[in-house]
């Protein structure tokens, strides 16, 4: 039995097969006060999730008319929008989903067969097939850079002598092509009590593959390391002595610089891990439980981890009344990463503010200054137009003077002119005046 775990910015949730319908129940959320849950009463198979980059949580979901179902969950309002992926889904054991440069790829698992679809804009693709052949054990999805890897156990023959072989497969997200890699050693199963767990993992930017298995009473542990060379390199190679009993729970995990193991006899659960740097083994943990589950958290690519958080611990009806497990640490470790994110949100918003408010200073200086310059130069240009309209009015009242002394000149030679008239006049009586008095 799985129970899973959603965290990211905006709340933390549980997601959980209930009373055969999917149950997505959120336990805080940092916009709602009371959010509800909400029920998928039409889930009837197994589901994959997963949440994108911006914090959108994803569900795939076989439903009862054998039909494949996508559901996002708005981070804010948690509304849901569903889907329906084109095709018929019937006897499907297991689903991965997983988020790759903002495309979602989806893995369906068969008892002999696994399919792919994947949505990139708004459309899914058609499922394809990827493998057709052999018994499948159980498969891992990674998504890498820019590729999701695909790790598949193929059962090559039948109990109680099993063999385990490791099919790797990986998906370019660029050019949509499925590409072949080596496969690893065939790994044997020669008892009920011997199992094989394996995971996918990236540190420092490599890919990694690591597995623990174990063969009656040794628990073997390898690691590998996609080379330059496209190649699996073996890194780590060890063993110890552990109790052959049957394990009926088992997951791994890596976690820093360890490689963590648990699995669960009856009502024990036994943990131990490697350390590579150190080549050694820690002791081996005994823990008395009842009605174990393992638990998956799956994180926002914004807490900076690679891949989800597995642990096992006792089933409960809700997760913050856990005692004795992870979930508590879980818990915390969200509000701590909620609140962290929010404090950073809101400096990032002061810092933006403020930025902005010192952007409008600098604007304001420049066009200040702009407005400094074009109140010079307008000063300029008014003090050139002032002493060009005083030298026009001094043009002017010389042009009046000039005028008003023609005006004058004219009157007086008007006046000179009768004068002139009046004494010919005078000149010309006294001459006629002199015939008359003096005739010849």
């Amino acid at each position: 039995m799985t129970r899973m775990l959603l965290s990211n910015r905006y709340h933390f949730s549980s997601l959980q097969m209930r009373d055969g319908s999917l149950l997505f129940e959120p336990q805080e959320h940092c916009l709602i006060e009371c959010p509800k849950p909400v029920i998928y009463h039409d889930a009837a198979g197994p589901f994959g999730v997963c949440q994108d980059d911006a914090h959108y949580v994803h569900l795939v979901y076989v439903n009862r008319d054998d039909q494949l179902i996508h559901v996002s969950i708005n981070p804010c309002s948690l509304q849901s929008h569903k889907r329906e992926i084109a095709g018929l889904f019937k006897h499907v054991l297991h689903i991965q989903l997983t988020n790759c440069h903002n495309q979602l790829h989806a893995v369906i698992q068969y008892r002999s067969r696994i399919e792919h679809v994947s949505l990139s804009g708004i459309h899914w693709s058609t499922a394809d097939v990827l493998y057709d052949g052999e018994e499948i054990h159980s498969l891992r999805l990674f998504a890498h850079q820019d590729h999701i890897w695909l790790c598949t156990a193929l059962i090559t023959a039948a109990p109680p002598h099993q063999q385990l072989r490791l099919l790797l497969q990986s998906f370019h997200t660029a050019s949509s092509r499925w590409l072949p890699s080596t496969s690893l050693p065939v790994v044997p199963l020669e008892s009920r009590e011997d199992f094989l767990a394996y995971d996918l993992y990236s540190v420092q930017g490599r890919l990694g593959m690591f597995q623990f298995q174990r063969i009656g009473n040794k628990l073997l542990f390898t690691a590998y390391e996609w080379n330059k060379q496209k190649e699996w390199t073996l890194t780590a190679h060890n063993q110890t002595i552990i109790p052959p009993t049957l394990a009926t729970q088992v997951i791994c995990a890596y976690d820093q610089v360890r490689y963590r193991l648990s699995w669960v006899t009856e009502d024990l659960l036994f943990r131990i891990h490697y350390s590579i740097h150190q080549e050694e083994w820690s002791d081996l943990y005994t823990t008395a439980i009842q009605c174990p589950v393992i638990w998956t958290c799956i994180y926002d690519k914004q807490s900076g981890r690679d891949g989800p958080t597995v642990w096992i611990a006792s089933d409960q009806e809700t997760t913050p009344d856990f005692t004795g497990s992870a979930a508590p640490a879980v818990m915390q470790g969200y509000r701590a990463t909620r609140d962290l994110t929010h404090s950073i949100d809101s400096a990032d918003a002061l810092i933006a503010s403020i930025a902005y408010m010192r952007e409008c200073c600098r604007t304001r200086k420049k066009e200040l200054v702009q407005l400094k310059q074009i109140q010079k130069e307008r000063q300029a240009t008014a003090d050139r137009l002032t002493e060009r309209i005083a030298a026009l009015q001094e043009e002017v009242q010389v042009r009046l003077a000039i005028q008003e002394l023609s005006e004058k000149n004219t009157l007086l030679m008007k006046k000179e002119d009768k004068i002139d008239s009046r004494s010919g006049m005078k000149e010309q009586l006294s001459r006629i005046v002199l015939k008359i008095s003096n005739p010849r």
